[in-house]
């Protein structure tokens, strides 16, 4: 069986990697069951921006250059040529088409890349010529810009099963007159297997790891001594981690730095968690932000803090457990830290961490 995935893999993001990891994993076991054969016999073709740098390796699973790559480049004309026709020849032989996840089919967010919606008109189009199965699988959308919705709306009817992973998302599609829409759970809550535990949704149900939640505009200094003080904690030999993205927001860096050194100053030790480490996107890699951040603490005569280097450093620390505290305002950094039982205080920026927090705040 060949199933082909259109999906956030090009980033250099380790939030897209792990949703691509998990959703394999769950791919797997539904089609080896279905259709009664080993899972091995299943094979992914996995689209990409970056064919150097895959984090999830796997012998049925096989990466593919997406078409256009940089294609007003003039030196690309071949290269895109050559991926365009190997797009054809995949989608021809494949069983089943998946455009799954992420910030997928979106018209704006805090980043320099171009609007992709009518570049998945494009692709979507082309399954319909071919007659492809097609499903959105556990997909998100932010559509800013209400005239982009017929363009949502013409992508979206080649597909044969939508499922979604946001509220938002699912009363839009209902609102375009999709039905049958399933809304499902981000699959990074099944990143690690528990015990007697039928709902993957929180981890361990029975113990909150959410300490306290924060909207982005309220991340200042006093408000975060404030959240130490009423959970009585002891900040002195902690090992804190901070875990945020850039926000265009005034003195957001100015209340990062406060916080930081009000850390330091009660003895804490602090590092700095990239989830993207976007090669070509400064406004999306959290690397070059924590570095500007560290910039500012040198010329205040502090130390450069610790940063996690790759991908798989940052989500070492997680499956180690190597701290005792996150500041988290990533979205899967909110989910790690409950699926790996790590104290967190939550930062809210968007729909998306409104809605994980809604889930984690009401659990018993």
């Amino acid at each position: 069986m060949k199933i082909s995935v259109f999906a956030s893999i090009w980033a250099q993001n380790l939030w897209d990697e792990l949703i691509l990891k998990n959703e394999i994993k769950i791919l797997e076991e539904k089609y080896s069951k279905k259709l009664n054969i080993d899972k091995k016999d299943i094979i992914f073709n996995i689209f990409t921006y970056d064919l150097k740098n895959n984090f999830y390796i796997s012998d049925n699973v096989e990466y593919i250059e997406y078409f256009p790559i940089d294609i007003k480049k003039i030196k690309n004309i071949f290269r895109n040529i050559f991926n365009f026709l190997n797009f054809l020849k995949i989608t021809i032989q494949s069983d089943l088409v998946f455009i799954w996840w992420g910030w997928i089919i979106y018209d704006n967010e805090l980043q320099s890349v171009w609007n992709p919606l009518k570049q998945w008109l494009f692709r979507t189009n082309i399954f319909k010529v071919f007659n492809k199965k097609v499903e959105f699988f556990r997909v998100w959308i932010n559509i800013k810009n209400n005239k982009n919705l017929d363009l949502v709306k013409n992508i979206f009817s080649c597909a044969s099963e939508i499922s979604v992973r946001d509220k938002y998302s699912f009363n839009l599609l209902q609102k375009l007159n999709f039905n049958n829409i399933e809304l499902l759970e981000d699959p990074v809550f099944s990143d690690r297997d528990f015990k007697n535990n039928p709902n993957p949704l929180s981890g361990d149900i029975n113990k909150k790891y959410l300490i306290s939640d924060l909207k982005i505009s309220e991340l200042n200094v006093q408000n975060i001594k404030n959240i130490i003080k009423n959970n009585n904690i002891n900040l002195e030999w902690k090992k804190i981690w901070l875990s945020l993205r850039r926000q265009n927001i005034k003195d957001y860096k100015k209340n990062i730095l406060e916080i930081i050194k009000h850390f330091l100053e009660n003895k804490s030790e602090i590092i700095l968690i990239p989830h993207s480490f976007h090669k070509t996107d400064e406004l999306a890699n959290d690397y070059i932000f924590f570095q500007e951040i560290n910039g500012f603490l040198s010329t205040e005569g502090f130390s450069p803090l610790n940063i996690c280097k790759t991908m798989q450093e940052s989500y070492n620390i997680y499956t180690n457990k190597k701290i005792d505290l996150n500041l988290a305002s990533r979205l899967h950094s909110i989910i790690l830290s409950q699926v790996y039982e790590i104290d967190f205080i939550s930062i809210s920026y968007s729909t998306k961490t409104d809605e994980v927090i809604s889930y984690l705040s009401n659990q018993n």
